[in-house]
């Protein structure tokens, strides 16, 4: 056999593989260490967050929302549990998505095209790890899955929490609702801690104490693998329930105050406590049931909320003619509800005077009561607002129609509520509120002189005026005034405010009933004997906690 020489080792190229092999392993080594370099030193952190999104799922808790109360701590607006339906997209693959949602479309009889919009709606909330598909869910819906759950990975059902008003449209206007957020509200609110699947309030205290009364979310940190199969429990935090907000409302008296606005299709009454001025019922009529928001109203449902009578306008809180009120006069004027009379004051004092005393009464503003966003200011229209709306200049006309509530004024029920407040307490105006705190109240300046000859025209207002209704045995002293505002081409309103017992007065009721053709003695004056004899009469074992009458 020949030899093979180191020559045609050289010829060959076999003798430089060594050297070629370990270069190229030295290179491939460098590109190594160099991209481990760029990975762990320049990018490492952002790569170990995005490692731990992986690895950690957040699966939020929602928040019981806090509860409104009566005075005695009665319910009045609370949360209910019920089922909702969830995907779990992370637990199964994204291909068997449209064949999971077919089967639930028809084992719960729920269309197929509502459960892909509520997935595409919800699919960027909670990194898509727990997307809600629909609810509340039946008895029988609940059933009908969980005898099929293990069947269909990815689909869940769980406890959901909904708010609940157990009195119905008990208080509706200002208890208010709450409902889910809206996409533009969520981008809005997300910074604040608000998940898209929240719900928020809309009127009402559920509007305005919406910090206090809506928690904060909790959830569970879970470790989840490759596969998005949980592992373990990493953390959890409870969620913060809301806080209970107790009201000024008087549960038994409210009710009276709903079963009196019945002889009325559209009105509004307000009762509260002259001194303090916390308001004890507030009701406002046509109505709604603010449940109906817990799921969300039907078509058939939101064409009634829409309807021309407006059942969710808070009458209370929006201004109407006042009719023959006034804030000066004699004894036998009010009794009678004389219009010439305050023809001739009105005359007698100037339209400057008329309306400076109008002002410090608290008309023309805001009462200070907490759902300012829907409260009315109610219209003063003096000579300067003549001048600039109508652009014509003002008369001995327009000073005689505003000295009886006609014209450009208009007052709202709270408004004049408080009015009667500062007869009854001697000279306070008051500030309504409706949850229980201190509240300030301002001094009129009325001469004793001009309160006495005001009660005393109020009382016999009653007993040989206008509303005679309301001179009854069983009642303590009542005064009052009543009114008939115009309203022209329609029926007129019917007024009237008052309070008792005369002598040391603790209920102010003032009732209004929009264009019902009736004068205020034969309309508004009963509705509140209704409510005066709740109030001092109440029944026994009523939230008030008092069997006995209430007597001065």
């Amino acid at each position: 056999m020949p030899l093979i020489s180191h020559s045609h080792f050289r010829q060959t190229g076999v003798g430089r593989q060594p050297g070629l092999l370990m270069a190229f392993v030295l290179l491939v080594c460098s590109a190594i260490v160099l991209r481990l370099a760029w990975l762990q030193l320049l990018h490492g952190q952002e790569h170990r967050a995005m490692a731990d999104e992986n690895r950690i799922r957040l699966i939020p808790r929602d928040p019981i929302r806090g509860r409104l109360l009566d005075h005695t701590g009665q319910v009045l607006a609370t949360n209910r549990l019920t089922y909702r339906l969830y995907y779990q997209p992370r637990l199964t693959q994204e291909r068997l998505w449209p064949s999971l949602r077919d089967r639930l479309s028809g084992l719960l009889g729920i269309p197929a095209e509502q459960l892909e919009m509520q997935r595409r709606l919800h699919k960027g909330d909670d990194d898509g790890f727990h997307v809600p598909l629909t609810g509340p869910l039946t008895p029988l819906q609940v059933l009908r899955f969980r005898e099929q759950a293990s069947s269909m990975p990815g689909a869940e059902v769980s406890i959901d929490v909904l708010r609940s008003y157990p009195n119905g449209n008990l208080a509706a206007h200002v208890i208010g609702y709450t409902s889910n957020l809206t996409e533009e509200e969520y981008s809005r609110l997300k910074e604040k801690g608000y998940r898209l699947s929240d719900r928020i309030g809309r009127t009402g205290l559920e509007r305005t104490y919406e910090s206090h009364l809506r928690g904060e979310w909790g959830g569970q940190q879970l470790e989840v693998n490759a596969a998005g199969r949980v592992q373990r429990v990493l953390g959890d935090k409870p969620a913060r329930p809301g806080r209970d907000l107790r009201l000024t409302i008087d549960l038994n008296l409210q009710r009276a105050a709903e079963r009196a606005l019945n002889t009325v299709a559209k009105g509004a009454i307000v009762a509260l406590d002259p001194q303090t001025g916390a308001i004890l019922a507030i009701a406002s009529r046509p109505t709604f049931d603010p449940n109906v928001f817990a799921n969300g109203p039907t078509t058939a449902q939101w064409n009634d909320l829409n309807r021309p009578q407006a059942p969710m306008l808070n009458r209370a809180f929006q201004a109407f003619p006042p009719a023959s009120y006034g804030s000066i006069g004699f004894e036998k004027a009010l009794a009678v509800s004389s219009n010439s009379f305050y023809y001739l004051m009105g005359l007698k004092v100037g339209p400057d005077e008329l309306f400076k005393a109008a002002r410090r009464m608290g008309y023309g503003s805001h009462t200070g009561v907490e759902i300012v966003d829907e409260e009315s200011a109610g219209l003063l229209g003096d000579p300067a607002w003549k001048k600039k709306v109508i652009g014509e200049p003002w008369n001995s006309v327009d000073t005689i129609t505003s000295a009886i509530g006609q014209g450009a004024v208009t007052v709202t029920p709270i408004q004049m509520a408080r009015l009667y407040a500062a007869v009854a307490n001697g000279g306070w105006l008051v500030t309504p509120h409706l949850v229980e705190r201190p509240m300030p109240r301002r001094w009129l300046g009325l001469r004793p002189e001009t309160l006495r000859v005001l009660r005393e025209g109020l009382r016999m207002v009653v007993t040989e005026g206008t509303a005679k209704i309301l001179n009854d045995s069983t009642l303590p002293p009542v005064a009052g005034k009543t009114g008939t505002g115009e309203d022209p081409p329609r029926p007129d309103h019917a007024w009237f405010g008052g309070y008792a017992p005369a002598g040391k007065p603790n209920l102010v009721i003032v009732a209004f009933g929009e264009n019902s053709g009736g004068y205020g003695g034969t309309v508004a004056a009963p509705m509140v004997k209704i409510m005066m004899e709740a109030w001092f009469h109440p029944p026994a074992g009523s939230n008030s906690g008092e069997a006995a009458p209430r007597t001065p």
